[in-house]
């Protein structure tokens, strides 16, 4: 484990690396941004955790995670309403829509906590780590979050990078407080069932 922890932030750059190759194949087709996103967040997970992403206890982890998730969950929706007013944000709903609905519903909530515990090892464990061994602790901090916005970007939907970027500051606050990703894995796999399966988010056509 000592080994590990050692070499965390080691080769965080094929991290991202991956996570934007993912993102992008996963963003030209719907149907393919499910198992795409699904096996690119598996192998960058697996990856965290084999470097010791996964270490710490995680004080509180998860009743911290469950309250974080649900107050996220509930911001989420409330900018999701808002968009949904503008001819933008009806056009990036509208998009979400074809990409829920390219899988049934009970399998997105059942894979959406697995993927979001591995986003987590991957950002805020792996990446975190080396951004910050190799610009210091703030800035690291900072360039890490900024990566994780900019890999959203090829996703091809103007929600998701702002959406990466507001919860990466929040995950990195949990990360930081708690010295554990569990509370950010926690809150993470909560508010992406939630989002991914019912009652959801606001659709463009304005039904939920």
């Amino acid at each position: 484990r000592t080994a590990a922890r050692t070499d965390r932030g080691q080769g965080w750059g094929w991290a991202v690396a991956g996570q934007l190759l993912g993102t992008w194949i996963a963003g030209r087709r719907p149907a393919w941004f499910w198992p795409v996103q699904l096996l690119t967040l598996a192998l960058g997970g697996l990856g965290g955790w084999r470097r010791g992403a996964g270490s710490g206890a995680g004080r509180g982890a998860a009743a911290l995670g469950l309250g974080t998730g649900a107050a996220w969950y509930g911001l989420v929706r409330v900018v999701a309403r808002l968009a949904r007013r503008t001819p933008a944000g009806r056009s990036a709903l509208g998009d979400l829509d074809r990409r829920l609905g390219a899988w049934p519903g009970g399998w997105r909530v059942a894979l959406a906590p697995p993927a979001a515990v591995c986003e987590e090892l991957v950002w805020r464990g792996w990446v975190l780590a080396g951004c910050r061994a190799r610009f210091g602790r703030r800035r690291g901090a900072v360039v890490a979050v900024g990566f994780a916005a900019a890999v959203q970007v090829a996703a091809g939907n103007a929600l998701f990078p702002p959406a990466a970027l507001g919860w990466g500051l929040i995950a990195t606050r949990l990360a930081d407080g708690t010295g554990s990703v569990a509370p950010a894995a926690v809150a993470h796999a909560l508010w992406s069932g939630l989002t991914l399966g019912r009652p959801g988010l606001p659709t463009a056509a304005g039904s939920a």
